[in-house]
């Protein structure tokens, strides 16, 4: 009885060992570069606008036919839109999936909800790092705030009514807590403007964020 205790109790040690040179949220933001880095990450998931083979409005209509197969090195992949392979067992242009899904299944999709929980970690964490200015943080935080709210007005542009994530959900979260409900149209519009306009006078400076605000205030004032 004796050895079984003293077995049960090293095993429970042995388990509770965290492996060395594990990243955590603490290395991701223990100083400007690594948090700067992580912002970069969060720039990963922009849809490429002017991207053929991400972006559906070039190819998934039918005023481009292309004959296929392709010998060239070009993706034809968002043309089988205009042929009516889309399915939902893998659907093309798949901007709803996770990260935790094969990239090669998105099919020219990005998983922008992924995109959107890592900004939410970053504004949760951003405070953290010691070495930067504030001038710095503000222009940090403006910019993350755009990315969070451009990946929903893609996924409002893609899916229609889509759900407002603002904040993460912790580990312990209950099952109805991780049932999202799609939020109305005029509320996801609402919580898009609201960052862009707020934070216009420091994104303003960025020239493609520039430009990037001004069409998506454009595109949503259709949808009011």
């Amino acid at each position: 009885m004796v050895v079984l205790i003293g077995m049960n109790t090293s095993c429970k040690d042995y388990l509770d060992v965290v492996p060395d040179n594990i990243a955590t949220i603490d290395n991701a933001f223990s100083n400007r570069y690594e948090a700067r880095n992580y912002m970069h990450g969060i720039y990963s998931f922009m849809p490429g606008r002017s991207d053929a083979s991400t972006n559906p409005a070039f190819l998934g209509g039918d005023e481009l036919w292309i004959h296929d197969p392709i010998s060239t090195g070009f993706n034809p992949r968002l043309w089988y839109l205009s042929r009516g392979d889309q399915g939902t067992d893998q659907p093309i242009a798949n901007f709803w999936s996770s990260n935790a899904d094969n990239q090669w299944q998105l099919a020219g999709g990005r998983p922008l909800f992924t995109g959107i929980r890592d900004a939410n970690i970053f504004l949760e964490n951003i405070n953290k790092p010691f070495d930067i200015t504030k001038t710095e943080r503000d222009q940090w935080i403006a910019e993350v705030k755009f990315l969070k709210a451009y990946y929903h007005f893609w996924l409002l542009r893609m899916y229609g009514p889509v759900p407002i994530i603002d904040n993460n959900l912790g580990i312990s979260a209950t099952t109805e807590e991780v049932q999202r409900f799609r939020e109305p149209v005029d509320e996801v519009v609402a919580y898009i403007v609201k960052p862009l306009m707020r934070h216009w006078q420091i994104c303003r400076f960025i020239l493609k964020m520039k430009l990037l605000i001004l069409v998506v205030l454009q595109k949503l004032s259709l949808c009011q």
